[in-house]
């Protein structure tokens, strides 16, 4: 233990030799470009990095590699926060209160308070991390097969059950997350599913395309289909002394800074769980102790500080297993160990016992690495905050192209653009009608986790399906979730009633035409959606009945457990009065099943999506055909055309505002995939 602690001097003075700053600042700047572009995200900056480094001393190549693995979640939150489309999938939770701040014009605000949660949370996490390297290997390896899979029930249960969204429609979503996740070879079994006869989906669906048409391509048909700007209106004139009090709410908020650093650090350290979860559990655990937890999702500040503090110190916890053990804690971690072994390095024991200066390098460089994008993205923030005022129908097509190059570039496959654009318009769909996103993705992440989790379960005990129940760590997890459902039917619901009777009694006015007329379910669209969500489950039985028994096993309970749930939704279309009788759960609230037929009626106007059913299509066959240039054209080609046509012939702008916005963005373009990336734009034609 004393050997380890002895080698931080040596291992500090290793990074700053050698112009290990130089290198550990351009690691910082490629990180935080990859963080800020959705669908690259960190895995692709560290993989980018790796045929750079050859060559490379290994002390200066573990610097720039940290460089990068600490500036990408703090570049992500940027786009998350600014335009709602987290630069990675490990800022969902960050845009979820930080976008709703740029709608009030207090963008500058929320990227100050990210800017210093990130690097103030990093720097927990990795003390966190200087602590535990010699004595937690215990506390790492607790985690079996049944721990993960209850600690995935709680996660889709508890997001739709604390946030505050509509808790049926939220379980549905995280259902169908996990449906999707078992398309391609089953990881236990070997055998081939749901692939429906396309070589496509041999691999399954891929990440990339599936987070940035939900998120991305949602936001672009909204930006659309809204109009104005993305702070709806609001002035501001995005001072610097905004970003300033954003700093300062950390130290207003501390004891959720502080909680949600602690509990970002352990999710980080147990492998294969990952930003995501550490960003959307923090989340929600904020939530929930906040005295202000009706705000959480419009606009509160806490939600970012939480959200962004957990998001960081993760990356502490997840370079424990993998400097002390050999065992990835994430993503990012797993290509750095292959970087390592490029290096001549063998993570583990043998690296803590002959290598102790390079781990303690990379864990200064990582440490140093987020106060340099703190200090960017503070110094930047003022003007990085004016996006929010440019319409959206200018800043939707970027975006639209931002992503249809994220889901191109990553395997240079162009289904990925369709499969964006599909996922795109389900996302949109999904918001617009209170199915969660957020369990959507959450189920489709840990859909193979879940499932070998499950089959690994069922092994180790002789099929014993109450091995859940009868190891202490996953039954805590299973009683801790049964008591918040408790709570929330049983406890929640009696004061929401006894509130309700208080207003009740109070004489209400009643004016002629003052009743709301709901419109028919069939000229519902959500209806038509709700119906081919069923569809989709009932092919996955169908499907699923001819395959092995270990590998139908869970799809078929994940699909016959979640279709009375859809049954139940599609009868709130259909009958007002049966509605009227049944009950559900509404985040902390029992609502009834009615409220499906009002789906976002109760959320904030910053939320409210409104656009009608030829309006849809319109964009849709704009949005299709940009895909479809980008697939015969180049994405290059294809992006100066399909700007210049959509800004001129349905945004209706001027010409100079047309060639204005098609110049910049196929020069970004240019400059960042071809000159820097090395991507040729290469078309149908070139192929």
């Amino acid at each position: 233990m004393f050997d380890v602690l002895a080698a931080m001097p040596p291992g500090l003075i290793t990074t700053f030799a050698d112009y290990g700053v130089v290198y550990l600042t351009a690691g910082t700047v490629l990180g935080f470009v990859f963080g800020l572009l959705p669908g690259l995200g960190g895995i692709a900056a560290l993989a980018l990095l790796i045929p750079f480094s050859w060559g490379m001393p290994p002390h200066q190549a573990m610097l720039m590699f940290a460089g990068a693995m600490g500036a990408v979640p703090f570049g992500g939150s940027i786009s998350a926060i600014l335009l709602n489309v987290p630069g990675t999938p490990q800022n969902i939770a960050t845009a979820f209160d930080g976008f709703p701040l740029s709608q009030k014009g207090k963008a500058g605000v929320a990227i100050g308070t990210a800017a210093a949660a990130s690097a103030l949370g990093a720097i927990i996490g990795l003390c966190i991390l200087i602590v535990l390297i010699p004595v937690l290997r215990a506390i790492i390896l607790s985690f079996g097969p049944p721990e993960f899979l209850m600690l995935i029930m709680f996660g889709l249960v508890a997001i739709p059950l604390f946030t505050g969204r509509n808790f049926i429609t939220g379980l549905i979503g995280g259902a169908l997350g996990l449906t999707l996740s078992f398309v391609g070879f089953d990881g236990t079994t070997g055998v081939l599913r749901y692939n429906f006869g396309t070589f496509y989906l041999y691999d399954g669906i891929q990440l990339i395309p599936v987070v940035m048409g939900v998120f991305a391509v949602a936001q672009a048909i909204n930006l659309v289909s809204s109009g104005g700007t993305v702070a709806r209106g609001v002035v501001s004139k995005h001072k610097f002394s905004d970003v300033l009090d954003g700093v300062k709410m950390i130290f207003r908020y501390k004891a959720t800074f502080s909680k949600s650093s602690i509990l970002g650090t352990i999710i980080g350290i147990i492998p294969g769980m990952g930003g995501v979860i550490a960003n959307i559990f923090s989340w929600i655990v904020a939530a929930q102790s906040s005295p202000r937890k009706m705000y959480f999702g419009t606009g509160e500040i806490e939600g970012v500080i939480a959200s962004e503090a957990a998001n960081n110190a993760k990356d502490g916890g997840a370079l424990l297993p993998t400097l002390a053990f050999g065992i990835p804690g994430n993503g990012e971690t797993a290509v750095l160990m292959g970087a390592f072994i490029l290096h001549g390095l063998s993570p583990g024991p043998q690296l803590l016992r002959d290598h102790l200066d390079i781990a303690w390098s990379l864990i200064f460089g990582l440490l140093f690495a987020n106060i340099i994008v703190a200090l960017i993205g503070v110094g930047l923030a003022h003007h990085m905050a004016k996006i929010t005022s440019v319409r959206g129908n200018i800043i939707a097509p970027i975006i639209l192209c931002a992503s249809l190059i994220g889901a191109l570039v990553i395997r240079n496959e162009p289904t990925d653009m369709f499969v964006a654009l599909i996922f795109g318009f389900a996302g949109f769909l999904m918001e617009k009608y209170d199915f969660s996103r957020i369990t959507l993705i959450l189920g489709f992440i840990l859909g193979h986790l879940g499932e070998m989790s499950f089959s690994q379960s069922l092994m180790i005990s002789d099929n014993d399906p109450f091995i859940f129940f009868k190891r202490p760590i996953s039954l805590t997890l299973f009683i801790l979730l049964v008591l918040l459902v408790v709570f929330v039917q049983l406890i929640l619901p009696l004061r929401r009633r006894k509130a309700r009777k208080v207003q009740e009694a109070e004489p209400k006015p009643h004016a002629k035409g003052a009743v709301k007329t709901r419109p028919k379910f069939w000229h519902n669209l959500g209806f038509y959606f709700t119906i081919v969500l069923f569809l989709w489950f009932v092919l996955i039985v169908v499907e699923g009945i001819s395959y092995p028994f270990k590998a139908k096993l869970f799809p078929l309970t994940v699909a016959i457990m979640t279709m009375p749930l859809i049954i139940a939704t599609i009868l709130g279309y259909l009958s007002e009065g049966i509605a009227g009788k049944l009950e559900a759960f509404k985040g902390s609230q029992l609502f009834d099943v009615s409220a499906i037929k009002d789906f976002k009626e109760d959320l904030t106007e910053v939320k409210k999506i409104e656009i009608t059913t030829p309006a849809l299509f319109k964009i849709a066959l704009w949005f299709f055909g940009a895909a479809v240039l980008f697939y015969l054209l180049g994405y290059l080609p294809a992006m100066i055309l399909f700007l210049f046509a959509f800004e001129k012939f349905y945004a209706r702008h001027s010409l100079k505002v047309c060639i204005w916005v098609t110049a910049a963005s196929a020069a970004a373009a240019w400059v960042i995939f071809v000159s820097f990336l090395k991507i040729p734009p290469i078309s149908l034609f070139l192929m």
